[in-house]
């Protein structure tokens, strides 16, 4: 919020969840938190709002929980940048857009340039959320949210799209 504290919000759903694939991931490290995001998930800069992992440098600035019993934020110097491959990956859908995953503030959405972009697009889904509860997806053969698969498809065909995502 406006004060700098972490305010909670549910898991409404993954975005993309595949505990067996192997990704590529980088690897950022602070003084008291370390988090592994894929290149193109946005995460909180301080300078630049959110920006895509690899866009990130040595000394750049992310904004860490400073204590879990303060629930404030600070901003802290990334110290290295590794890449590295794991399995197994999950993109998390809060209300609120943003995630606290090792204590560091992410953003929920990837591949998209714009967490406000990425969240305006996603509104649809948190309103049906909200007034009608979960999702069903059993028809879905992939590990990505039916409803994030279509926005992908339809914004990869808007002559935009180098603008918006990727």
């Amino acid at each position: 919020n406006d004060d700098q504290q972490i305010i909670y919000s549910p898991i409404i759903a993954f975005l993309h969840r595949d505990l067996d694939e192997y990704a590529s991931y980088k690897r950022i490290r602070t003084k008291n938190a370390i988090i592994e995001l894929s290149d193109r998930h946005l995460i909180h800069h301080r300078y630049d709002g959110f920006i895509w992992a690899e866009k990130l440098i040595k000394n750049d600035e992310i904004l860490v929980l400073s204590s879990k019993n303060t629930n404030k934020t600070n901003w802290e110097k990334i110290l290295d940048i590794t890449d590295v491959n794991k399995q197994g990956l999950m993109a998390p859908l809060t209300e609120q857009g943003t995630i606290i995953v090792n204590n560091i503030h992410v953003s929920c959405y990837a591949l998209v340039k714009s967490h406000t972009i990425g969240h305006f697009a996603l509104a649809p889904y948190r309103w049906y959320h909200r007034l009608f509860g979960q999702m069903s997806d059993n028809n879905n053969t992939t590990p990505i949210l039916t409803y994030a698969n279509i926005l992908l498809q339809f914004f990869k065909n808007l002559p935009i799209a180098k603008d918006i995502i990727f």
